[in-house]
């Protein structure tokens, strides 16, 4: 959980890559719950579409949308990855599909 925590306050500081460090860290090392696993997924998204590559942004949401709707009975609809490429993308989403 601390360097859960880390990798958040490095994201939220701006220090993009070293927040992707800890991230890719976690994900080798840690043993985490579905809805965990999905929010560091989240997280690696929205890092990589700031950081101008919102191809693997788009996975790591459609990594995080497959773990919640298993999860969750409800699925995932709150997680809408067409909105992420809209708007990161300066062409419209389907050309990114």
């Amino acid at each position: 959980m601390t360097m859960t925590n880390l990798a958040v306050l490095h994201q939220r500081l701006g220090a993009d890559e070293r927040a992707l460090d800890l991230y890719a860290q976690l994900e080798a090392n840690e043993a985490m719950q579905p809805g965990e696993e999905g929010q560091l997924l989240i997280n690696q998204g929205a890092l990589l579409r700031r950081l101008g590559d919102p191809i693997k942004a788009m996975d790591r949401y459609r990594q995080a949308q497959a773990l919640f709707a298993i999860t969750f009975e409800c699925g995932a609809e709150h997680l809408r990855c067409d909105d992420v490429l809209h708007v990161d993308a300066d062409q419209p989403v389907k050309s990114l599909q």
